[in-house]
């Protein structure tokens, strides 16, 4: 069996990238599509099609796996097959990276210029550090619940469900990120039909205040595994897939930075969101893991 050359390992990659990247998108390696102007059948690396809105779009990639960075003669050829076909957006991706005036020249043809990256792939491996915040919140909950007596008469006892139904409602918007997170205390105000009480009352109000104080770390981890692509022009790496060789740690074990106050740091590039999440009413932690982008 011949071995594979490196470029078609670097169009294998691309193609691997974007298929995490569009999980619903038809992705196409090696795809042929007929130039309208040309009537010439153009060999495309890798065609991305997704439909929004009702409308079809095409993407294609053309991947360049060279020694020395791609010129401003590539971007203009890789430019006369976009037109031909009518795509939507051209992506430019070269392992080398691109000269100054292929840069300024594809940021005019709006093309996005990228280089791949696998960890596991010496020649295409580098240096990435992701920036992590860590949210430490202690919740302290209240379900509070308003009512009318709907039959008079002396009650020797008065029967009230466990709040379970006004909790849920407040962890799933919690969940959703649908209600305030930042300290302080906070109100919930629920429907009365969604909260099941006794027949002989009858909910005015019911609602979940909530208190919240909040502990924010701060450090950066370097991933073992990953794959993924670099924006040329802004240096900003988008992952498809990463790994970490270490734990993520509950507590501070000395190598977190303290923030006093979580604007102290702006990020401009993606980064991983924990939220360690203590809730009086639940025995057990919560850990939720997001990726974000820049704000």
């Amino acid at each position: 069996m011949k071995e594979k050359k490196d470029w078609q390992s670097y169009e294998e990659l691309i193609h691997q990238i974007y298929k995490e990247l569009e999980p619903v998108a038809d992705v196409r390696m090696n795809d042929q599509i007929l130039g309208l102007e040309t009537q010439k059948q153009r060999q495309i690396d890798i065609s991305i099609r997704s439909t929004i809105a009702g409308h079809e779009i095409l993407m294609i990639v053309q991947a360049k796996n060279h020694k020395k960075p791609a010129d401003i003669k590539i971007v203009g050829e890789f430019d006369s097959v976009i037109r031909d076909i009518r795509a939507s957006k051209g992506i430019l991706i070269c392992s080398a990276g691109f000269t100054k005036t292929a840069k300024e020249y594809a940021k005019r043809l709006k093309i996005d210029l990228y280089t791949a990256h696998d960890a596991s792939k010496v020649n295409w491996q580098t240096e990435i550090q992701i920036p992590v915040i860590k949210r430490s919140l202690t919740v302290e909950v209240k379900i509070q619940h308003h009512y009318v007596v709907m039959k008079p008469g002396a009650m020797d006892h008065m029967h009230l469900p466990f709040p379970e139904d006004a909790f849920n409602i407040f962890m799933e918007k919690w969940q959703k990120d649908d209600i305030p997170k930042n300290e302080g205390t906070h109100y919930l105000e629920l429907n009365r039909e969604d909260i099941q009480l006794n027949e002989n009352l009858f909910p005015l109000k019911s609602g979940v205040s909530y208190t919240i104080k909040a502990r924010h770390h701060f450090k950066f981890f370097v991933p073992t595994e990953y794959r993924g692509l670099r924006d040329y022009i802004t240096e900003k790496f988008k992952p498809t897939f990463m790994a970490f060789n270490e734990p993520i740690p509950f507590l501070n074990d000395g190598t977190w930075k303290y923030l006093e106050a979580p604007e102290e740091i702006s990020l401009n590039t993606l980064h991983l969101d924990i939220e360690i999440l203590d809730v009086s009413m639940l025995k057990n932690k919560r850990l939720r893991l997001l990726w974000k982008e820049p704000e």
